[in-house]
């Protein structure tokens, strides 16, 4: 599994598993200036609005998500936290010019204010509508934190939250969105949240540009601030920024994010988390999802939000999101932020997301990474093997020698006691023999003496046996027994419901993270020059017309990205008057895509080569002449 997430540093894996073309973005590619053209009004929109305003700007805002008495409630809260510090809140990450500026990382039932605010985001019926036909039914929650900025807070610069080609690869990084509240009214003076729409496409972007034609998003136009409560969701491709808070007279800004991706298919997932962003949340919020944010106060509350966290256990009528422990694995797997080398001594320092300070354990109890140093690949994870070894070593040792003490105190308080027993019964014996010497054997004639006689010799006797060295043993070895048994047992029902179950042959059958493509037909002999081949696409600009031969009809894989280029929209408007063997053949393509392809998830494969070659003839022929357009799929330049 791990060798199946490694896709960063896979030159010849990324160059294969492209699917959509670099765009090198100018001013032509900003969507919009305006507020205006990204606001949707639950009143009059739906989801599918949603949906192709996302697509074309890259963001889109909505009004009251959260209502001004919560957002007021919760913004009090984390006011309290931001003053208290709170270790146990934090996280081992901070946020871009961090001056001025806290971040905060709670779980989502630690305050009635927060499980009130994310019961009325999950009741936003046109956000949830969007949300979902963008990543699909019930997408998996990745962030959960509020940022601070405080009078002072520079302006952040124009930032991706993903890695800049993220968009290139549709079927093998799964897209992530993220909802900005405000919770006071925020003006452009005061820090509001910066954007530039229609740049979730970039590989390359003059940020320049955004300087030009970026804005602060204002909802509330007659007094031209972002109102407390309404959101605005993005693209974590979309360029934006956090906003200086130059006003000395204006509110401190509080901004609460929620951040979604794709929630794992189950069994055949094959996509990645998303690369390249900080996951700004507590350890224990990892593995859920949207639906959970509604009942914040038990499904996400201690224990099974950790336990859901660890990948161990999900209540049911509860869907899995992306686990703590999978996301780990992929963020070492690409040497993500926070797990590359130079991250190595904060990790620890910052207890591994877990506790106070990881420093404070015995150097003997931890990984050595020097070992390591050499493959940077596989640096954090053999450093997590090595660290989990010993742990688990350690704690066999130390039951082992539990359980030798155990067996060593039981034996020599047994002893003591046998010891003790069979001197208080000669005490007895001898005293007996006393009063006999003595004389007083008055009673020792009678029946009644004869008969309690014979009853303590049998008592002695008894009492020999019972406490014997053997019984003793033999009574110990039982109580070991009646413990480790049922352990013994259970741990075997465990494993082998664990071993055969779906998860773990998609695992020993390198299925689960399988890349989507097969290898490539041919092995070039120079893997150089087979690389810069696949590179020889020329830069795309903005008016051409992109077409994909993988086809993709599933929520949450960037399908629609192709549709939404200028030159795809130009195209489009001639499609019905001029092109009718185009037309044909988007008919084919609609009616072949969603039965193509083998797997259980439903993902097609590629468009057989034929409607390739009788499309890319059509197009060229009747198209290109007449808009100047250049038509590219991922792979070559028709």
């Amino acid at each position: 599994m791990y060798n199946n997430l490694m896709f960063s540093d896979d030159d010849i894996r990324r160059e294969r598993e492209r699917t959509f073309i670099p765009y090198y973005c100018d001013a032509d590619t900003i969507s919009t200036s305006s507020s205006r053209d990204i606001i949707l009004d639950p009143a009059i929109h739906t989801g599918k609005d949603g949906v192709e305003t996302t697509l074309k700007h890259g963001v889109a805002a909505y009004r009251n998500v959260l209502s001004e008495d919560t957002a007021t409630d919760l913004r009090s809260w984390v006011m309290e936290k931001n003053k208290n510090h709170d270790i146990t809140e934090t996280y081992w990450f901070g946020v871009q010019t961090g001056k001025h500026r806290e971040v905060l990382y709670p779980s989502a039932a630690s305050h009635p204010s927060l499980i009130a605010a994310l019961k009325e985001l999950t009741s936003h019926a046109l956000l949830v509508d969007t949300l979902e036909q963008l990543l699909g039914p019930n997408p998996a929650v990745f962030e959960l934190s509020f940022i601070t900025s405080y009078y002072g807070a520079a302006p952040q610069p124009w930032h991706q939250d993903l890695d800049k080609d993220h968009s290139e690869y549709g079927l093998t990084l799964a897209p992530s969105f993220s909802l900005f509240i405000p919770l006071q009214n925020t003006t452009e003076k005061a820090g509001a949240s910066h954007f530039c729409p229609g740049t979730h496409f970039c590989t390359e972007l003059d940020k320049e540009e955004c300087d030009a034609h970026g804005f602060a998003l204002v909802t509330d136009e007659t007094n031209n601030f972002w109102k407390a409560g309404d959101g605005a969701m993005y693209s974590g491709r979309m360029y934006h920024r956090g906003g200086a808070h130059r006003d000395p007279h204006g509110p401190t800004r509080v901004l609460m994010i929620v951040s979604f991706t794709s929630r794992p298919l189950p069994h055949s997932e094959y996509r990645m988390p998303s690369l390249g962003t900080t996951w700004g949340i507590k350890y224990n919020m990892f593995g859920h999802t949207l639906q959970d944010l509604a009942h914040a106060d038990t499904v996400m509350a201690q224990p099974w939000a950790t336990l859901r966290a660890m990948g161990l256990y999900k209540l049911p009528g509860t869907d899995w999101g992306w686990d703590y422990v999978t996301l780990s694995i992929a963020r070492m797997a690409n040497l993500d932020p926070g797990f590359d080398d130079g991250d190595y001594e904060e990790f620890l320092k910052n207890g591994c997301g877990f506790v106070e300070d990881m420093e404070t354990l015995p150097a003997w109890l931890i990984g050595d990474l020097e070992k390591y140093r050499s493959d940077e690949d596989k640096l954090f994870w053999e450093f997590g093997v090595e660290t989990l070894d010993r742990l688990v070593n350690v704690t066999i040792y130390a039951y082992c020698a539990f359980l030798a003490l155990y067996i060593l105190v039981s034996i020599i308080l047994g002893v003591l006691k046998i010891c003790t027993k069979k001197k208080a019964l000669t005490m007895n014996g001898e005293e007996h023999a006393g009063m006999k010497q003595n004389g007083n054997t008055k009673d020792t004639d009678s029946p009644t003496a004869a008969m309690n006689g014979s009853q303590s010799t049998r008592g002695k006797k008894n009492n020999d046996k019972n406490h014997s060295l053997p019984r003793l043993l033999l009574s110990f070895v039982l109580r070991i027994s009646f413990l480790h048994i049922p352990i013994l047992l259970m741990y075997i029902h465990v494993n082998n419901s664990i071993s055969s179950s779906r998860w773990a042959h998609d695992i020993n059958s390198n299925v689960l993270f399988k890349p989507p493509y097969p290898a490539h037909p041919f092995d070039h002999p120079d893997e150089d020059l087979f690389i810069s081949y696949l590179r020889s696409v020329a830069a795309v600009r903005y008016i051409d017309v992109l077409f994909m031969t993988l086809l993709v009809p599933a929520p949450g894989s960037d399908g629609k990205n192709n549709a939404i280029a200028r030159g795809n929209v130009e195209m489009n408007k001639l499609w019905g008057t001029i092109h009718e063997g185009n037309k044909e053949y988007y008919s084919l393509i609609e009616e072949f895509a969603p039965h193509n392809g083998d797997d259980e998830s439903g993902i097609s494969t590629t468009t057989p080569s034929i409607l390739i070659h009788h499309a890319a003839k059509h197009i060229v022929q009747h198209i290109a002449v007449k808009s100047e357009s250049r038509f590219f799929d991922p792979k070559r330049i028709w």
